[in-house]
């Protein structure tokens, strides 16, 4: 498979929650995928250092890195709730992780009061400057609700954090049309840490769980080689496979040949 010399692909664990830590690590190798996000809330535990340097060395022997880790940390609320952001870091660090993702928040910026802002811009700073003193960023994404659900909050709350070490995954919204999509990818420029791939789509229900229709990313392949060509000669960027349809590792294999598909230079 020839790829973009810039973008590396990999899988994120929490696509499959169901599976444990060895099946995953074992269905990248057997798949070729060069790169795994593990997720803090099964697979990776908060401040479980024995099992991350485990799974780091498990990953070295099947040829996998371990360059992000997906954890569950929410600004402005963990650290008070119970989840101190060393645990996080300790799990980070036996991962040998280059950036920790962290959530921002549980409600949209524009819902934020002025002295709730305030309390998690203070916080992000804090959690930025813990993991640059270990040499690593603090990624946030695009998401709904949280303070990173559109392209214009996230420029408002970096403005508001002013931190190198903070940065951004992302992913399409879901409320964009791709043109806009990629514009937000685009303007991220060296904020940019790495991308979330799914294809999927809103639906009309109303109800939370069936807002998104998970598609075969067979689907989306103009617009992920679009997306992606947006950022040929840039930087390294890892680009995590999230959510397959239907939770199928054999989803994931389909979904695999697509990707390398869009990832085959021209």
């Amino acid at each position: 498979m020839k790829i973009t010399n810039n973008i590396i692909p990999g899988l994120c664990s929490i696509s499959f929650r169901q599976l444990e830590a060895e099946d995953i690590i074992s269905l990248c190798r057997e798949l070729g995928i060069p790169a795994i996000e593990w997720g803090g809330d099964i697979h990776a535990p908060h401040g479980d250092a024995a099992r991350g340097k485990q799974l780091s060395r498990l990953c070295r022997d099947a040829g996998i890195s371990c360059p992000s880790y997906g954890s569950y940390y929410r600004v402005g609320i963990s650290e008070a709730q119970g989840l101190p952001f060393s645990d996080v870091l300790s799990s980070a660090r036996a991962l040998g992780a280059e950036t920790v993702r962290v959530w921002g928040g549980i409600k949209n910026y524009t819902e934020y009061s002025p002295s709730e802002l305030d309390a998690a811009v203070r916080d992000l700073r804090r959690i930025a400057d813990l993991a640059s003193a270990e040499g690593l960023t603090v990624s946030l994404e695009y998401h709904e609700n949280s303070l990173t659900h559109t392209p214009e909050a996230v420029e408002a709350l970096d403005k508001a954090v002013s931190r190198q070490s903070v940065r951004y995954y992302w992913q399409p919204p879901h409320v964009l049309n791709d043109q806009a999509c990629l514009n937000s990818l685009v303007d991220l420029g060296e904020r940019l840490t790495n991308i979330h791939v799914f294809q999927w789509r809103l639906t009309e229900f109303r109800e939370q769980d069936k807002r998104i229709e998970r598609l075969p990313l067979e689907v989306g392949i103009p617009r992920w080689r679009r997306f992606l060509a947006a950022l040929e000669g840039n930087r390294t960027h890892y680009a995590f496979l999230e959510f397959v349809k239907g939770d199928d590792p054999q989803q994931l294999r389909r979904d695999w040949e697509s990707f390398c598909k869009i990832l085959e230079k021209k």
